[in-house]
């Protein structure tokens, strides 16, 4: 289209290499685009139709409050649009359009918008499962790595018949049963807000094993089975029945299983959206309408929050959401599982070994970046970034924070061989693990009671870091190859609270062989932006006091005038007061662990003595400076 035919307002929806820039962005009101549509224009009357529309069903603000940005090129599938209340200083987003055509329209026409797929308004219609039919027969078919035998069922069932609409169902025992099963993944709700699920109990478990009374399910239950028996699958394994709630052995056995549950069923139904059994899986969506033909217009859904890592930014979003997503055991149930179908409230997802897709079919991706164990990496790095990953998630019990990664751990370990797990880290490379820290991003706190020895990040609760990630992205690469150890693992042990080896703790110790120095330590401030002032810690190693009879000098100065820096595990360790001067000397120590990781600093444990032969992990402190390590005597150090 010529450039001088083109609409001032919106370019008739088009991007011309040969009269706009690389980049630009439009914007325009409500009423601008009705007075340009009754001029003539068709591509102002897709924009403000779809605008009023929306704006008068669901947001509460004037049409002529809104504005209308988006920008070219666009790199995705469907043409989108942000509105924007400009009532608000700065201008407030309140939502957002994605405009696409189905997939019969024209090819010629409108060739700045995508093709999608259609969203149906009620997810449990039969053309929703036709769908979710559609998705499974493709991965059975071309997904060499999602391949599912059928397997022994788990110690426990439940049999929901062969007829969909079928509520007479029952708790049975598998008797190692080779068949078909789908896993839910869901959240139980915050007991002081929700009614809890029914549950098997010691005391109610024969009557479970008769009849489970439907009318006591809850409403995620009811759609779970109801979704269960449309799919043609006899059987669901839904942890709240399955696992006798009050027999703690019982529950251990079966949380060392969860590994095993999720990977080999059939599918996991996941009720995403659900912040409790209350808010069942069939959300009504709100539609799209049509404002010229073959065009359609809906709110836009958010499809980053699937493919990348998940930020304290993306909580907002989740929270009102996405609630499974950042919950600690739906973490590993995603991870875990085979095959995983999302029911959230925008629309259905689909995530499996070898493949990404929504329902909507505007975004597609098959390796998504932050999903490394569903494409069969066991490493090093995979292991830290999940710790992060998982840390910034939420437990009801805070005692579960071993349990609900032991199914992932025990993969873990059979899949890579590895062995001497000890609290969430691992004993083959245990120096460089011990380099975690506290996010700064992010409260930490100790955790109530004992979950884990100190050098654990499980003995904290909040977000944790390791070197060589920026939030959840890597920043450099993490080779062990090229790290410089300055420690030596030498033994340890964690003593499991019942049967599963990978969860509750009671007990643990480490001991590393290194150059363990006293130090002194003093609060001191930071000055960040906009001229606040964050606390912070510093630290200076004393050449007389753990180092008989030597002098260290750095650069020609004596460490006493080179301080290093202090990463508390949790502040309340260290009580802040701004003039406070040097602590004694006698009370900390620094265990150098690394270096190379990502600088020459050189990153070691900040430990204080419990008594003569235990030390508890406080933090972790970094120096700049390189020491003449020969000259320094090792020492074997118990950490508790």
């Amino acid at each position: 289209m010529a450039a001088e035919a083109r609409c001032k307002l919106c370019a008739f929806l088009q991007f011309d290499p040969l009269v706009d820039d690389k980049y630009r962005d439009f914007h325009a009101t409500i009423p601008a685009l009705t007075a340009s549509q009754q001029q003539g224009c068709s591509g102002c009357g897709i924009l403000a139709d779809s605008a009023r529309y929306f704006v008068q069903t669901h947001f509460s603000c004037p049409e002529a409050d809104v504005k209308l940005e988006w920008y070219w090129p666009n790199k995705t599938k469907v043409f989108g649009v942000v509105l924007l209340q400009t009532s608000s200083f700065p201008a407030l987003r309140i939502g957002g359009l994605n405009i696409y055509k189905d997939k019969e329209h024209d090819q010629d026409s409108w060739p700045q918008i995508g093709h999608a797929g259609t969203v149906m308004k009620n997810l449990d219609s039969p053309e929703a499962f036709e769908e979710v039919r559609g998705w499974i027969d493709d991965c059975t078919r071309l997904h060499p790595r999602c391949m599912i035998a059928k397997c022994s069922l788990p110690k426990r069932v439940i049999n929901v018949g062969e007829t969909p609409g079928n509520t007479s169902i029952n708790l049975c025992t598998s008797q190692l049963d080779e068949r078909y099963y789908i896993a839910l993944s869901h959240c139980w709700g915050d007991p002081s807000k929700h009614q809890p699920p029914l549950k098997t109990l010691s005391s109610n478990m024969h009557k479970m094993m008769r009849n489970i009374p439907w009318n006591l399910l809850s409403q995620t239950f009811k759609d779970a089975i109801l979704a269960t028996q449309k799919l043609g699958i006899r059987y669901i394994w839904i942890d709240a029945l399955c696992i006798v709630q009050d027999d703690k052995r019982d529950w251990e056995e079966q949380a060392a299983q969860m590994g095993r549950i999720y990977q080999n069923a059939y599918l996991t139904i996941c009720a995403t959206s659900g912040a409790s059994g209350t808010d069942g899986l069939f959300y009504e969506r709100c539609g799209s309408i049509s404002p010229y033909p073959g065009i359609h217009v809906t709110l836009s859904i958010e499809h980053s929050i699937w493919t990348t890592t998940l930020t304290e930014s993306y909580n907002p979003i989740i929270k009102d959401k996405y609630h499974t997503l950042l919950r600690g055991w739906c973490l590993q149930e995603r991870l875990l599982s085979t095959r995983v179908l999302h029911y959230a409230k925008d629309e259905m997802v689909w995530e499996c070994q070898e493949d990404f897709k929504c329902q909507c079919d505007m975004f597609r991706n098959r390796f998504f970046s932050w999903e490394p164990v569903k494409r069969g990496f066991w490493d090093l790095e995979q292991w830290t970034q999940f710790v992060m990953r998982y840390t910034r998630t939420h437990l009801t019990k805070e005692s579960d924070r071993l349990p609900a990664l032991s199914g992932l751990a025990s993969m873990w370990a059979s899949k890579r061989g590895r062995k001497g797990y000890l609290a969430g880290l691992w004993s083959d490379h245990l120096i460089y693990e011990l380099g975690w820290f506290r996010n700064h991003s992010g409260k930490t706190s100790r955790a109530p009671g004992y979950n884990a020895p100190s050098f654990s990040w499980a003995s904290i609760t909040g977000p944790v870091q390791y070197l060589g990630f920026t939030n959840l992205e890597r920043t450099s690469t993490v080779n062990t190859n090229h790290i410089k150890y300055y420690a030596s693992y030498i033994s340890g042990m964690c003593q499991p609270k019942g049967v599963d080896p990978y969860g509750e703790v009671v007990d643990g110790y480490i001991i590393l062989r290194g150059a363990l120095v006293s130090v002194s330590i003093r609060p001191t401030a930071v000055i960040k932006e906009r001229h606040t002032r964050e606390r912070a810690l510093e630290f200076t190693i004393c050449p007389e006091q753990g180092i008989p009879g030597t002098s260290i000098f750095v650069q020609d100065k004596t460490l006493a005038e080179t301080p290093g820096s202090i990463a508390p595990d949790v502040w309340e360790d260290f009580p802040w007061e701004e003039r406070m001067e040097w602590t004694n000397a006698q009370d900390f120590y620094w265990l150098p662990l690394f270096s190379g990781a990502q600088s020459e600093r050189i990153e070691g444990l900040l430990l204080k003595e419990v008594d003569r032969n235990n030390f508890q992990r406080v933090g972790i402190g970094t120096y700049d400076e390189s020491l003449d390590w020969d000259r320094i005597t090792t020492r074997d150090v118990r950490i508790i």
